[in-house]
C-alpha cells in the first residue's frame, strides 16, 4: 500500500476505497446475475435461429417447384456426381431434381450418367 501525502491525501484514500468497492460489487455482479443474463442471451439466440430456419423453410416452400425435402436433396447433390448418387438423384434429366449443368459433361441433358469403360483399352507405347 502506498502512503499518500499532501493536503488531499484523505480524499485520495477515500477515492481508492470507493474504486475498490466498485470493483468488488462488479465482481459480485458477475456471479449469479450473469448466469441469468447469459441464459437470456442463449434463449434469444435460439429463438433467432428458429426464426431463421422457419424463414428458410418458407422460402424453400414458396420458391421451389419441388417439395422441401426434394429441394434439400437437390441442393445436397450440387457439389459433384458422387453426392448426387448418395442422395439418390443420379442420373438426372434436365428439369428434374439433381440436374446441374456442371454435372452434364457432354451436354446431352442427362447429368451424372454412368460411364462405361471401353471393351478394349488402347495401350500407349
Amino acid at each position: 500500500m502506498t502512503i499518500l501525502r499532501g493536503p488531499w491525501s484523505r480524499s485520495r484514500a477515500r477515492w481508492g476505497e470507493r474504486k475498490r468497492r466498485r470493483s468488488q460489487v462488479a465482481a459480485f455482479g458477475r456471479g449469479r446475475g450473469s448466469l441469468f443474463r447469459t441464459m437470456r442471451e442463449h434463449v434469444s439466440a435460439m429463438a433467432l435461429a428458429a426464426l431463421a430456419l422457419a424463414g428458410i423453410y418458407i422460402a424453400l416452400e414458396m420458391l421451389s417447384p419441388w417439395p422441401p425435402l426434394t429441394t434439400l436433396r437437390h441442393l445436397a447433390a450440387a457439389p459433384n456426381c458422387d453426392a448426387a448418387r448418395v442422395v439418390g438423384l443420379a442420373p438426372a434429366n434436365r428439369g428434374e431434381p439433381g440436374y446441374w449443368l456442371k454435372h452434364d459433361a457432354d451436354r446431352d441433358g442427362i447429368a451424372c450418367e454412368p460411364w462405361r469403360y471401353p471393351r478394349r483399352m488402347r495401350s500407349w507405347r
